[in-house]
Formats: C-alpha cells, structure tokens, sequence
C-alpha cells in the first residue's frame, strides 16, 4: 500500500513537473517582433484580435503543440516594448512561461487596467522556432461606475434625462 502510494506521487511530481519551463523566454521584446513561424499555438480565447470589456481580468486560451513554451508579455509604454509577465502554473507558482502538456491547452486569466492593454503571446519551440500573437483589451469603466461617481445633482438630472427620453 505505502509502495503504491510512493509511486503515485512519483508520477504525479513528474507530470507536473513536465509542464513548467523548456527554454528561457526574453525578458523583452520589440513590438514589431513577429516571430519565426505560425503554427504553434491557436488562439481560442479572446475569439478576436481586439476586444473591450468591462471586466478588470480577462481569461485567455490557448491550444498547440506539445511541448512548446508559452510566455505572455505586456506592452510597457516607458520603453515601448513588451515585458514579460509573471504565470500561474498548475500548483499556483508564479513562472515566466508554461510547457504545453499532453492536452496541448494553456489558459489563464489578465489582469487589465483601465484603457487600453496590449499583450503579446510567445510561444516557443526553440530559440529559433517561435510564434508570437498579439491580443488587445480595452477596459472600458463601467458606467454605473461613473453615475456614482457624479455629483449628487447629476444622478438625479441623469435619471430624469433617461425617464423624459423614453417617453
């Protein structure tokens, strides 16, 4: 029983432990970085390149390849580059990029601050042999958010406008 039990969590440490890191991903990289080649990953969420929204995190997917790198990168407007970002893998750690396992399925969630967020995913075969896609999210203030935020005449005044306008 003790024997089975050790064997369990030895295959287990070794499958996690395979979807973790292969090669060193950039810490940067330039905007116009395109990559090497195109048929690593698919994007499958966001299911468009641009999209605005109201919520402050968003989730991506991803699907390719078996053993390929993923690193998510965030535009940084001081130096006009896309920096790397910090992942959660399966354990919850915090890594710099992710292996694709067997289900060849990467997901996680962006944090976004109001306006506009661009990020770029790098996935990686090799040092040569990569694939970098660009996704935009623009984070738009909810309006709610911005009713409260008037002073107290205003709601009032924009209530009214709203109920005179559906007459």
């Amino acid at each position: 029983m003790m024997v089975k039990r050790l064997i369990q969590a030895f295959i287990v440490t070794m499958a996690l432990s395979v979807a973790t890191v292969g090669f060193a991903a950039p810490d940067a990289m330039e905007i116009d970085d395109d990559g090497t080649v195109d048929d690593l990953i698919t994007i499958i969420s966001p299911a468009e390149e641009n999209v605005t929204t109201y919520n402050e995190v968003e989730p991506i997917s991803v699907s390719g390849r078996e053993g390929v790198s993923i690193a998510v990168y965030v535009y940084d407007n001081g130096s006009s580059k896309y920096r790397n970002i910090m992942l959660k893998d399966d354990e919850g750690e915090l890594v710099n990029e992710i292996e694709l396992g067997a289900s060849g399925l990467f997901a996680q969630e962006l944090d976004l601050v109001e306006g506009v967020n661009q990020f770029a995913l790098r996935a990686q075969l090799s040092d040569e042999v990569y694939q970098v896609e660009k996704i935009g999210f623009t984070l738009m203030k909810a309006l709610a958010d911005k009713i409260k935020g008037l002073p107290t005449g205003y709601y009032r005044e924009y209530k009214d406008l709203l109920k005179n306008a559906n007459k």
